[in-house]
């Protein structure tokens, strides 16, 4: 799965990834309070900070709104910066 957004420019998710001491095997909404679907593109995200939003069919459909392009792919990803915010931290408000 590649990203769409967040600060890999298009990585690929890595699974498993861990995040807040718990392992992921999959794309979570884990400290998303938008509910959207997100990954890490290393590893560790508490350590390296690296991720994107997973390219499910919303968020595909919001990049071909938002840049009125079908073509989503890596390296062409960039979204608003309202819809690009990292995962917040447990207890963030």
């Amino acid at each position: 799965t590649f990203s769409i957004g967040g600060n890999s420019f298009g990585a690929p998710c890595q699974f498993p990834f861990k995040y807040h001491e718990k392992w992921y095997a999959e794309c979570t909404k884990d400290g998303r309070p938008d509910g959207q679907m997100w990954c890490a593109t290393e590893k560790d995200y508490d350590k390296e900070k690296k991720w994107g939003f997973c390219a499910t069919k919303g968020m595909c459909e919001y990049y071909k709104e938002f840049t009125g392009s079908s073509d989503v792919a890596p390296g062409q990803n960039e979204l608003p910066a309202a819809g690009s915010r990292p995962p917040q931290h447990r207890g963030a408000a």
